[in-house]
Order: C-alpha cells, then sequence, then structure tokens
C-alpha cells in the first residue's frame, strides 16, 4: 500500500476579494516599491493621487490622472 504525502501549503488566493486600492497596494509591494509594513487594506484609492505624497521606492512616481470617458 502507498500512501501519497498531502502538500500542507495551501491556495487562498482562490478565494480571496480586494478592495481596488488594496490590490493596486498588494502589486505595489509585490514590485518592491511600497512600504511592505502598512497593510495593503489600509490604502484608500486617493492614497494613489498624485497629489497624496504617497512614497514609493526604486524611483517609482505617480503621474496626473487621467479621465476616463466611455461611450
Amino acid at each position: 500500500m502507498h500512501f501519497r504525502r498531502q502538500s500542507k501549503i495551501v491556495n487562498d488566493c482562490k478565494k480571496k476579494t480586494f478592495f481596488c486600492s488594496e490590490l493596486v497596494a498588494k502589486a505595489y509591494k509585490e514590485m518592491n516599491i511600497l512600504r511592505e509594513d502598512v497593510p495593503s487594506s489600509a490604502y484608500l484609492p486617493g492614497s494613489f493621487e498624485e497629489s497624496s505624497g504617497l512614497v514609493l521606492f526604486s524611483g517609482a512616481s505617480l503621474e496626473p490622472e487621467n479621465r476616463l470617458t466611455f461611450d
């Protein structure tokens, strides 16, 4: 009889939902341009406005917002 070892790694990504700015914060952290010590959930959409004063690393910067219109 053979037993298979089950992985102890649980993939929660399929169950995780993100608020829009939380997703952006997580992406910026993955790129190492945003502080790791602040939870991604602490960021709001306005946190990513050019005028917010958000400090990004590695020379990254926020540019002026662009208005999108859909017809």
